[in-house]
């Protein structure tokens, strides 16, 4: 769901602004009436239309009774908020202009935006009614899911002056809005893992506290004169659009005393003129920003920190500009000050930048007599979206709908390890449902791969026998990328390529010493081939010319090709996986072991790589830069690795008679598989069929299990030890190299569509 468009909305007391995020690119969306990227949180009632931003703004005078600005104070009151003759909820405004925003983002992205991230002061805790009434504004507004975000998180993400802050930084977020003022103390992690040490707020300490302030100091000292000119003559309506003037005119005043000393100007023509120094505006608001510290005290005090701990104190939000606001701050709290680029925008910049990064919430299915179960935090949620309905076949992994748990996070509720098809879903959106309940019911899908039982035996595929012991070893095979050659190697020196479908003998390829691992590359156009003499041979799989050997080290055991084809890795009993470019034959990357590497493997997006080791482990490496990121164990040596063909799964065999299937990125093993017998040899291959279904070990025989359940479907034994498996790409065939021949049966009754 990457590439889905998402708005992300900083909804504020008296300004909002939002991205719209795409894949990796993020767009602020602009109000229309004025170019700004700050829409003005204001209405207007026009008959039945509900009018948003400046052009709500450019009709107040008109009916000023229908008018209505910083109502987000509101929220969760019970009394609606009249506009004219008619009442309305608060969150009715609210949609008004999340939707209002809405229509213009999908007017830049040129299509439906569904998905909003909303940020939401950190006063509103799990439980507070107010996190629902903003999810059901956003649902009101037209879209289908709606996630919260805590605003101190977010702005700690914005991009701020100087250098970015580091993991374990500890940052207290000042934030000054138009309505409230919020404090949280922010512990820097990973992009995605910001920890809120704990938060604070003052829900009636903002910039419209301030501008209450400014008309009473302008109201004293303009005295008889300005009340005169401010007369509303008795009239109601004159009334309001004095307030409306006077409150224009007080923010205004406010806003230059940011960059001015001092501001003299007239609220009409007919008033007096009305001067306001910055010191006087010092003074007026001294106490407001006494309560703001005293607020960041009690929160360090809670959180049991001292302020010497706090790297620096961040300040963000409209009010935040006030030069004043700085001076007490740094004064009060002894700590470096930081500002964002943009203070306006600092909270819609931060929670873009998360949303680019951050994973989606995903869970993944258990399935449990033919429904799907999910272990949904807190053990109940409310369905929110089906995304795969009656009928639609998923792959692994795939997002079959979105749930919301108790404290308002949305989660994607995940396909199981194995391909299906939905058949029912026994919950509606809106309808809860517990972790233990099955909401959805699955069965395989009609054109999936279905395992025959027992697979047909076709043939086998035999080396010529020089007379020699030991020669007649196959000891790798690999299809072609379209199925239609099989590659093997053997201990006599040789490379054999055959046709599949009717095992004739096409090529015969000499690589001077006895032959290991194998591997096409993703065109099909070369053929890698690891030897005993530390060598791997790229050879033209149509003329059988050789182009480039590379060396690694004695007694070269396995070779993969990315998936674009343009890096080799290689392993071996030099104690190394070494990382090659295919074009120029540079070494790119080495990988160092603690004993020998037995197999190497791409990961389906190449973005990382498995090694399997004499050492009783198998490790996964980042591809790009070598980082070793992930080690699982087995209790004796790990002779194979694999990995599921949507990459989630890292699948081993090992010499423990044992097959793993671990879970990735975690780790975390899910299956633990062996032969349920008590004639168990070693296990020395392993493979995962092109859909996913069924993992294949070789050992004295080959072993078939279903990956989601762990059930054994299949064994037969061979009277060769089986040292590599492969399937087909299509999934319809599943070859086995053994200590004689090579062996190719038919599996399934119908290759993948």
């Amino acid at each position: 769901m990457g590439g889905e468009a998402v708005m992300v909305v900083d909804f504020g007391t008296s300004a909002s602004s939002a991205v719209l995020v795409v894949g990796g690119e993020a767009r602020l969306v602009k109000e229309p009436g004025s170019g700004s990227y700050s829409w003005p949180s204001v209405v207007c009632r026009d008959g039945d239309r509900l009018l948003v931003g400046v052009t709500a703004e450019r009709r107040k005078r008109k009916d000023p009774a229908g008018y209505r600005a910083e109502f987000k104070r509101d929220l969760g009151e019970s009394a609606g908020v009249p506009l004219g003759d008619r009442s309305f909820p608060v969150e009715a405004l609210v949609a008004a202009v999340l939707r209002a925003l809405r229509d213009r983002a999908e007017e830049m992205h040129g299509g439906p935006v569904t998905r909003a991230v909303l940020t939401v002061p950190a006063s509103y805790a799990d439980g507070d009614d107010r996190r629902e009434l903003m999810i059901a504004a956003g649902e009101a507004a037209g879209f289908v899911e709606v996630d919260l975000l805590a605003e101190p998180v977010a702005a700690a993400l914005a991009p701020v002056a100087g250098r970015a802050f580091r993991d374990g930084d500890l940052v207290l977020v000042y934030d000054f809005g138009g309505g409230t003022f919020d404090a949280a103390l922010v512990r820097f992690g990973s992009p995605a893992d910001h920890e809120v040490l704990g938060h604070a707020a003052l829900d009636d300490c903002g910039g419209r506290d301030i501008d209450a302030l400014l008309i009473a100091h302008l109201r004293s000292e303009g005295g008889a004169e300005l009340a005169e000119a401010l007369d509303d003559g008795g009239s109601r309506m004159v009334r309001l659009r004095l307030g409306l003037q006077l409150s224009d005119f007080a923010r205004g005043v406010k806003h230059q005393l940011s960059d001015v000393d001092d501001v003299e100007d007239y609220v009409s023509p007919a008033a007096p003129p009305s001067l306001v120094a910055r010191a006087d505006l010092a003074a007026l608001v001294a106490p407001l920003l006494d309560r703001t510290v005293e607020c960041c005290r009690s929160l360090l005090r809670r959180c049991r920190v001292v302020p010497a701990d706090v790297t620096a104190v961040l300040l963000v939000g409209g009010t935040s500009r006030m030069p004043v606001v700085a001076e007490t701050v740094a004064a009060s709290l002894g700590r470096p000050i930081r500002r964002p680029e943009d203070p306006d925008l600092a909270v819609v910049q931060g929670a873009a930048a998360l949303e680019q990064r951050r994973p989606d919430p995903h869970l993944e299915a258990t399935v449990d007599g033919g429904g799907l179960r999910w272990a949904v935090p807190g053990g109940a949620a409310r369905l929110v979206r089906i995304v795969a309905g009656p009928g639609a076949d998923y792959r692994p992994g795939a997002v079959l709908g979105t749930a919301r748990d108790a404290t308002g996070r949305l989660w994607r509720l995940g396909a199981p390890a194995h391909p299906g098809s939905v058949t029912a879903w026994d919950v509606e959106p809106g309808q809860r449902f517990a972790a233990a309940d099955r909401p959805a019911r699955v069965a395989r899908p009609a054109n999936a791969l279905r395992l025959l039982t027992p697979p047909r035996y076709l043939r086998r595929l035999t080396h010529d026998d020089t007379g020699r012991p030991g020669l007649k070893t196959i000891h790798h095979v690999a299809f072609s990328p379209d199925g239609r050659q099989l590659a093997t190697t053997s201990a006599n020196r040789t490379v054999y390529l055959w046709d599949a479908d009717t095992g004739t003998r096409c090529r015969v390829i000499e690589v001077r010493s006895p032959a290991h691992g194998v591997a096409f590359s993703p065109d099909g156009a070369l053929l890698a081939t690891t030897t005993e003499e530390g060598a791997v041979r790229l050879h033209d799989t149509a003329t059988g010319e050789q182009r480039r050997t590379l060396w690694h080290g004695t007694y070269l055991q396995s070779a993969a090709f990315s998936p674009a084809g343009g890096r080799l890795v290689t392993g071996g009993w030099a104690r190394t996986a070494i990382v090659w470019d295919v074009a120029t034959g540079a070494q790119l990357l080495t990988l160092p072991h603690d004993n020998y590497v037995q197999a190497v493997v791409f990961s389906p997006d190449g973005s990382t790589i498995a090694t399997a080791c004499c050492d009783k482990t198998a490790i996964l490496w980042r591809a790009d830069s070598g980082e070793r990121l992930l080690t699982v164990t087995h209790t004796a040596e790990v002779n194979d690795v694999a990995f599921s063909p949507d990459g989630r799964l890292l699948v081993t065999a090992s010499d423990d008679q044992t097959a793993g299937l671990w879970e990735l990125p975690t780790g975390r093993r899910l299956l633990r598989l062996r032969r349920a017998d008590s004639q168990i040899n070693k296990l020395k291959a392993v493979a995962v069929s092109p859909d996913g279904q069924w993992l294949a070990a070789g050992g004295d025989g080959v072993t078939l299990w279903d990956t989601a359940t762990g059930e054994q479907l299949h064994y037969e034994r061979h009277s060769y030890q089986v040292n590599s498996l492969t399937f087909s790409p299509d999934g319809h065939f599943l070859a086995a190299a053994t200590s004689n021949d090579a062996v190719l049966h038919e599996i399934a009754d119908l290759p993948l569509p």
